[in-house]
């Protein structure tokens, strides 16, 4: 018990703060955010429901900040993944081909499952004016984020580019949105016809002579 209890004042508020959100995230992943239960995630997380209470308020607030964190961990990954990618390589070795390679994978099944865990997050936005607020915030970091590493590619990608890294990060989250659809179809776009039908389109978004 007295290790328990030093473990515990060894945690600041923060590392506390993200134990109880990474309880709360694997929760809604596996049953849904309706049923998330402040003393199912004290129980699943180690940390009293009395300190949960303390630093989210109630369960309302629990679930609030769970969704965001939700929503920033599968937007912010695949950037923070890319981007990583990206710095490592010299200059004008990007190729459509080397996007492709880079894409999500829409049909792995835990890219699917993420996929509707987002859609989780938006399901529980109309009823909590707090989430619509944090999750437009969070996502115009994203928006952001995403335009720039588009940018970055372009400027590594030999030839002139036909469309805007804006318009470039809108057909990217409108197409792994669209999959959504895919999931209830009875014959599915494949992995391999989406690829195909990628690396025709960013061949003819980018004239690979350079003026």
């Amino acid at each position: 018990m007295a290790d328990r209890r030093s473990a515990r004042q060894r945690r600041t508020a923060d590392e506390t703060r993200a134990l109880v959100l990474d309880a709360a995230v694997a929760w809604i992943e596996e049953n849904g955010f309706a049923s998330l239960k402040v003393v199912d995630i004290a129980r699943s997380s180690g940390v009293s429901d009395v300190m949960i209470i303390r630093l989210f308020s109630d369960r309302a607030g629990l679930l609030t900040a769970a969704l965001v964190e939700l929503w920033k961990r599968y937007m912010s990954a695949p950037l923070d993944q890319a981007k990583q990618l990206i710095s490592a390589l010299p200059e004008h070795t990007i190729t459509p081909q080397f996007l492709i390679d880079l894409s999500v994978r829409p049909n792995d099944e835990v890219v699917r499952r993420q996929r509707w865990a987002r859609l989780q997050v938006l399901a529980a936005s109309p009823e909590n004016p707090e989430l619509v607020d944090l999750i437009k915030a969070a996502q115009a970091q994203i928006n952001q984020d995403h335009e720039e590493l588009i940018a970055e590619i372009q400027r590594r990608m030999p030839g002139r580019h036909a469309a805007t890294p804006r318009m470039m990060r809108m057909l990217n989250q409108n197409v792994m949105f669209g999959f959504v659809l895919e999931d209830l179809a009875e014959n599915p776009i494949t992995d391999d016809e989406l690829n195909e039908f990628l690396l025709e389109f960013y061949r003819r978004m980018v004239d690979p002579e350079v003026e």
